[in-house]
């Protein structure tokens, strides 16, 4: 058995009393809305839509009304029957919407969660013309993920989150029972978590030893999605290296290596701040992924040294 993340994403579909919810589901999507009723301690059929409904189907169990349903703090389960995205399912309470389901909005299990964030510290985070023809790697991830925003910004969705479910399931509590919104979700990510940002996982290291593994939370902002001219959002990296030097070489001809160094280093677009301590160069190369990969900074560096006679080392 897998372990599963849930995405909780905002909606402004706001209600107080779930006859709000229904006109609103009305209004906003021009479909007719049934209430399912399933009885699981009375000897009852259950009320279903009729054949061929094409509309939204909200469950409850037991028998309850949809409101007395609400007021006890189950999940309300909400399903699209339509011609055209027949089978979306999802929860949803007076702020967002969670756990939605759809072959086209499928983000994987939690191992490709950490799959796609460490595709991101690697490549960045492409734009949607990158990625609209293609599935191999993490792009199909991607394309899941427009497709499931492009869905959700039609009910006011602009920010999702990101954790996982099967070993935080108390976040069902608090999104059925308390009516938590997305900021108060995003408190306990902040307090609780190891929390980061979608843009900012092209510089997160995501664990891959339990319990961390299990621990991160990612607020997405679907910042890539919205701007109106968008840039492939790159890592950033910085790479720090030390090179002890040999008795023979004077401070003075150090120094002088170190500003050679500088120089030849912002021709290829890389900034390095070095020093010199206890006889050692030590200093950090800074630059962004698009200008220059990681293994040719690293072989820039080493080669500067070892022409000189001296070996570097790299953290």
């Amino acid at each position: 058995m897998g372990i599963d993340p849930v995405h909780i994403i905002n909606h402004d579909l706001y209600f107080k009393h779930t006859d709000e919810l229904i006109q609103n589901l009305k209004k906003r999507t021009g479909l007719p809305v049934f209430e399912s009723k399933t009885y699981t301690i009375e000897n009852k059929p259950p009320i279903l839509p009729p054949e061929n409904f094409e509309g939204w189907n909200i469950y409850t169990r037991d028998g309850l009304s949809l409101n007395e349903h609400f007021n006890e703090g189950k999940l309300i389960e909400v399903y699209l029957n339509d011609t055209s995205r027949n089978g979306i399912s999802m929860y949803i309470n007076p702020f967002s919407f969670a756990d939605l389901q759809y072959d086209d909005f499928y983000l994987g299990r939690w191992s490709s969660v950490k799959y796609l964030a460490d595709w991101i510290r690697e490549n960045g985070i492409p734009p949607p013309e990158y990625y609209k023809d293609k599935s191999d790697e993490a792009l199909w991830i991607f394309r899941h993920r427009k497709n499931y925003f492009e869905f959700c910004s039609s009910f006011g969705g602009k920010k999702q989150i990101i954790f996982c479910s099967d070993k935080h399931d108390e976040w069902l509590e608090y999104f059925a029972e308390k009516n938590w919104d997305m900021e108060q979700f995003i408190n306990w990510g902040k307090k609780e978590f190891i929390y980061v940002k979608f843009q900012d996982l092209v510089n997160f290291d995501f664990p891959g030893k339990h319990p961390d593994y299990y621990n991160v939370f990612i607020e997405d902002d679907f910042e890539d999605l919205q701007q109106e001219y968008i840039k492939w959002q790159q890592p950033f990296y910085d790479l720090y290296f030390y090179c002890p030097l040999n008795n023979s070489i004077s401070d003075t001809q150090a120094f002088s290596w170190m500003h050679y160094l500088i120089e030849e280093a912002a021709k290829w677009k890389l900034s390095v701040n070095v020093e010199l301590h206890n006889s050692v160069i030590e200093g950090y190369v800074l630059f962004m992924a698009q200008d220059f990969p990681l293994y040719l900074a690293k072989h820039f560096i080493t080669s500067f040294f070892n022409t000189r006679g001296m070996k570097v080392e790299f953290k």
